[in-house]
């Protein structure tokens, strides 16, 4: 509880000694001080887009790979034949 209070009273003092600096600020910017960060934001939205675009590509295009090939070894396989060594279940009981 105290910490909130000696936080708002920390507050409005800095507030009160920049005044004059943010009224600058404001001023300079023409009121619209956050459009800077905005576009900053929205840039760096498109960026990451772009990269999880591309890895999601990147990651679809390897398992289509990896099940087209699995698919082609599957289909090159004899039907019914298993690997050496290995007894049909009637007999392994």
């Amino acid at each position: 509880m105290w910490g909130l209070i000696l936080g708002v009273v920390a507050g409005a003092i800095a507030g009160a000694y920049w005044r004059d600096d943010l009224m600058r600020l404001r001023d300079k910017a023409r009121g619209d001080y956050a459009s800077t960060a905005r576009q900053r934001a929205a840039d760096t939205l498109e960026s990451l887009e772009a990269t999880v675009s591309s890895g999601l590509d990147r990651t679809r295009e390897a398992a289509s790979s990896t099940l087209r090939s699995w698919s082609e070894t599957v289909r090159s396989g004899e039907e019914g034949a298993r690997p050496t060594g290995e007894r049909p279940r009637s007999e392994a009981i």
